[in-house]
């Protein structure tokens, strides 16, 4: 027993001196934490990028992706040619030793909750900008429970009023979904690992104008996703929780198109996420950017009818289906013709309830 009690002494001495070694590196070689994400991620994942070129390298900017997983920022800074400034709870900071070297990692501590934290996190980011730094926003605002993208909100957008100067890069994530800092299985963190080492794609788009809405956002980050999985050919990237009981659409050439999953409600921490509508067929799953072009071939706005065209993984362009319908802001797809395809008269969802909640995992 007295052996067992010297030796947890001893892990911890080392563990604690490990910490401290670990923020006086960060303190005075502060360029470091890109090689050092790096060092930390290459045993397990395999990281494999496109588009880094579109990253300006000086001037105010907003990296903005889709939200799989604990681990996402961390995968892109490891990657990005620039330090990327980001906004974290306080409540995980804000420790005696933490906040000098959360600032000295460009980690800003903010509120969590109500008017007063988000007031402080739209504010914070714009200051940020004028400072000329690269931030780093998923819009989703949640992490994402079904593997599909949720809508963004438009705190993008105030962020980037008034801000001609600042530009916005797109990008996609694949091959996240289904580690163990996923949602895949129900649950974050408690499950194994699933094979040695894990392949990840990470696309930057070009870059767009600080003018763009929200809704326009949200497609450019799906056609990422689609060129983020063509990095990893042959990595399963469809959602475990895809349910084809419920509204789904496969083309006969193109494969599975749309597909739906249970909503996701958990009420005592304000997450609503919607993964099927009835009536509709689902939203793209990942590795598929649906669109929808008038009679000339031009991209149309959401809820406007037209012909639908599909990019996936692995094809060569857009692909006309043969189908019309129209696309709402959300990204569900409802087709004029459902003979071809299985929608749901109502919906499914899955309530977590507060005795049940995993208190380690809070996005």
């Amino acid at each position: 027993m007295h052996l067992l009690f010297g030796v947890f002494w001893t892990l911890l001495v080392f563990a604690g001196l490990g910490l401290i070694l670990l923020a006086i590196w960060v303190a005075l070689l502060p360029w470091s934490l890109k090689p050092f994400f790096k060092l930390l991620l290459w045993p397990r994942y395999g990281i494999y990028v496109r588009g880094i070129e579109n990253v300006p390298l000086t001037g105010p900017v907003v990296l903005t992706g889709n939200h799989v997983s604990w681990i996402d920022g961390f995968l892109i800074a490891s990657v990005c040619p620039r330090p990327i400034t980001v906004l974290v709870n306080k409540d995980y900071c804000d420790i005696r030793g933490l906040r000098w070297l959360a600032k000295r990692a460009h980690i800003i501590p903010i509120p969590s909750k109500g008017p007063t934290g988000q007031r402080i996190a739209l504010e914070t980011m714009r200051t940020e900008l004028d400072r000329g730094s690269l931030v780093g926003l998923f819009p989703e605002a949640q992490l994402c429970r079904s593997g599909m993208m949720n809508p963004f909100l438009r705190g993008i957008e105030m962020i980037l009023k008034d801000k001609p100067n600042a530009v916005v890069i797109p990008i996609g994530l694949a091959g996240v979904w289904g580690s163990i800092f996923s949602f895949s299985d129900g649950k974050f963190f408690k499950k194994w690992p699933k094979g040695l080492r894990r392949k990840v794609g990470i696309s930057f788009g070009p870059a767009l104008p600080s003018s763009i809405k929200a809704i326009q956002l949200r497609p450019e980050v799906l056609e990422q996703i689609v060129y983020a999985c063509e990095l990893i050919p042959g990595a399963p990237i469809i959602p475990d929780q895809v349910n084809l009981r419920l509204g789904h659409w496969a083309d006969s050439k193109l494969g599975l198109l749309t597909a739906s999953a249970a909503d996701f409600l958990q009420p005592n921490r304000r997450i609503h996420q919607i993964a099927n509508k009835p009536g509709s067929v689902g939203q793209p799953v990942p590795g598929v950017s649906i669109r929808v072009v008038s009679a000339e071939g031009e991209p149309l706005s959401p809820n406007q009818h037209g012909r639908i065209e599909a990019l996936c993984a692995g094809q060569n362009g857009w692909q006309d289906t043969g189908q019309r319908g129209k696309i709402e802001a959300d990204g569900f797809v409802w087709l004029e013709d459902n003979s071809l395809a299985h929608i749901t008269d109502e919906h499914f969802s899955i309530i977590r309830k507060p005795e049940i909640e995993n208190t380690s995992a809070k996005p």
